[in-house]
């Protein structure tokens, strides 16, 4: 006996099973997949939800992709992903915004729709099921009767480069994530779902992501929009945009000296004609460069001597979502605490959740060193996200740390 879902057509590909679903944005081609208990389910891979930011579209919000007639082979995932901070592969690429929907064969209808936002710190990651940097695979999902969407979004410089005005404001990598919620709220019915009932869903970096769209109005109206039952509407798995490493508050520093290393010295060019220059020389400046030039920045800058210096430079990762200055594409204006205190944020029901021991991952071959760097000066040991400046201020937070903690402590 073959299932079907709402819309969709059984076709056969080369012995296969597949399903062809008609779309508002054109017809689409997936695959009959297995779960984990040996349930059938439908896989439709590497969608593409917006035009290829490349070119003039560069370090820009993300357009809508133009819709297609002719049907869209999606039975096999193309291994292409976002560019990664500090790896090489060759699946690298600019035009990485695609998705993967992965849909229960049945009759139901208005199927409830989870989408899950990757980690990795805002510059690695994507929502691949194999492949580079693909671990989200659906096989223990589609055992119940829900919608699953992964996306992939532009990280690190492509996704979160920021001249801190209009030019390039920031947080590309959160439009793009606004932009593929627009096509579930478009697309998703296609496939049985039901666009009033989307759980928007992410881990460490994605799960700060979820926050953040829990505080920005580009979001409203994207996940779980109906109350009747106070059902969850979004779910943080070890991350919130008040974790100091969630935004950054000095990207435009960054993204100057970034230009720097990209052989412009932008330090005394306005901004404007770096970026004009990166977006209108597509053949010159092509992905790789610019994300070669991010790394070099960010070597650069963990082999400064200064710690104190560094540490305020960074204030938070090199690429991370910022506070944006108002435009008409602004995702966020106001820091995550004031919005949190004025109450201008999205108010469903939510889940936090972390795991114990959570530090631990930053343990490294290095631990040594680092103990001893703490032992020569205590105030290493500040809290992060106090970004102290002043000295005075520095050693009052230093003192109870001195007082407590033995010289040479053996940690």
């Amino acid at each position: 006996m073959l299932f079907r879902i709402v819309a969709l057509a059984v076709v056969f590909l080369n012995g296969h099973i597949c399903q062809q679903v008609n779309t508002p944005d054109g017809p689409i081609l997936g695959t009959t997949e297995y779960s984990i208990a040996g349930t059938p389910y439908s896989s439709f891979y590497s969608i593409p939800y917006a035009k290829p930011p490349v070119g003039t579209l560069r370090f820009q919000a993300p357009q809508a992709v133009e819709p297609w007639t002719e049907v869209y082979n999606a039975t096999t995932e193309q291994k292409r992903v976002c560019y990664q901070l500090y790896q090489d592969l060759p699946e690298e690429t600019e035009d990485c915004l695609l998705l993967n929907v992965y849909v229960p064969q049945s009759n139901a209808t208005d199927i409830p729709v989870m989408l899950f936002i990757h980690g990795g710190g805002f510059i690695s990651g994507s929502g691949l099921n194999g492949g580079p940097q693909g671990f989200y695979r659906p096989n223990f999902w589609m055992d119940n009767n829900v919608i699953l969407v992964s996306i992939n979004y532009r990280l690190g410089v492509f996704g979160f480069f920021s001249t801190g005005d209009e030019v390039i404001p920031g947080n590309n990598g959160l439009k793009d994530q606004v932009q593929a919620m627009k096509w579930v709220q478009r697309n998703i019915a296609s496939f049985g779902g039901d666009p009033k009932k989307v759980l928007i869903f992410g881990q460490s970096a994605g799960s700060a992501s979820v926050g953040w769209h829990l505080l920005s109005s580009s979001s409203t109206g994207m996940y779980k929009k109906y109350r009747k039952k106070r059902r969850l509407a979004a779910i943080l798995q070890s991350g919130t945009p008040l974790c100091p490493w969630a935004y950054q508050r000095n990207q435009t520093t960054i993204s100057l000296q970034d230009g720097q290393f990209d052989g412009l010295a932008v330090s005394v060019i306005h901004p404007e004609i770096q970026t004009n220059y990166w977006k209108s020389n597509p053949l010159t400046y092509a992905g790789t460069p610019i994300d070669d030039a991010a790394l070099t920045f960010a070597n650069w800058d963990s082999s400064q001597p200064n710690w104190a210096e560094r540490k305020q430079l960074e204030q938070g990762f090199y690429f991370a979502p910022v506070v944006e200055v108002e435009n008409n594409e602004s995702f966020v204006t106001e820091y995550p605490y004031v919005i949190l205190e004025n109450g201008n944020f999205n108010k469903i029901p939510i889940m936090i959740g972390t795991d114990a021991d959570e530090g631990l991952m930053n343990l490294s071959e290095y631990l040594d060193s680092q103990l001893a760097a703490y032992d020569e000066a205590y105030s290493r040991m500040n809290p992060g996200n106090l970004h102290l400046v002043d000295a005075q201020d520095i050693s009052e937070v230093e003192m109870p740390l001195k007082k407590n903690i033995p010289h040479g402590y053996d940690f």
